[in-house]
């Protein structure tokens, strides 16, 4: 599986694939939940990186067969977050804000303290929908979210992606 991402990262989507696919085999031999569920994400990422939304899709509906036998909060997020970034490139803003939001709500009520960088990628990713669909109000309210989960994660890319896109904002209202 490692050795898949890794090849994912580097741009290989090809050994990606092989390497996926061998690791799916491994994961089914060993009848591990969790890992079935990563590797179908894993793929449906490089599909949707190589622009195969539909393939995509099918991969995303094969993980959310598994959903209910996980009971790990982190995993169901994930899910939800990466669904719903996949619906955003499709244009289909609704379920998009459906999902991400879902993904926030899973965080927030975890017993555990949220991982602020994730929380901050969600709201960055509603803005950016709030912003296609040209709903400003709302697409302001959730950078401005982003802008204080990025400053108390530390994620410095987040703040100046914050700040560009309120900029934007100010400029087209």
């Amino acid at each position: 599986k490692h050795i898949g991402l890794c090849s994912y990262y580097l741009g290989k989507f090809k050994a990606s694939r092989l390497y996926l696919t061998h690791a799916w085999a491994t994961a089914e031999l060993l009848e591990d939940t969790n890992e079935k569920f990563d590797i179908l994400n894993w793929q449906a990422l490089r599909e949707e990186i190589i622009g195969n939304f539909t393939q995509a899709e099918s991969f995303f509906n094969k993980a959310e067969s598994l959903l209910p036998l996980s009971h790990n909060r982190f995993i169901h997020s994930n899910f939800y977050f990466k669904k719903g970034r996949l619906l955003h490139h499709q244009e289909r803003y609704e379920e998009s804000v459906t999902n991400v939001k879902k993904a926030l709500m899973i965080d927030y009520r975890s017993q555990q303290v949220p991982n602020m960088l994730g929380v901050a990628m969600k709201y960055l990713q509603l803005g950016g929908t709030y912003l296609r669909q040209r709903n400003y109000r709302k697409a302001r309210i959730m950078l401005i979210r982003n802008l204080r989960a990025s400053e108390r994660a530390g994620w410095v890319r987040g703040v100046c992606f914050g700040h560009f896109y309120l900029g934007v904002i100010q400029i087209l209202t």
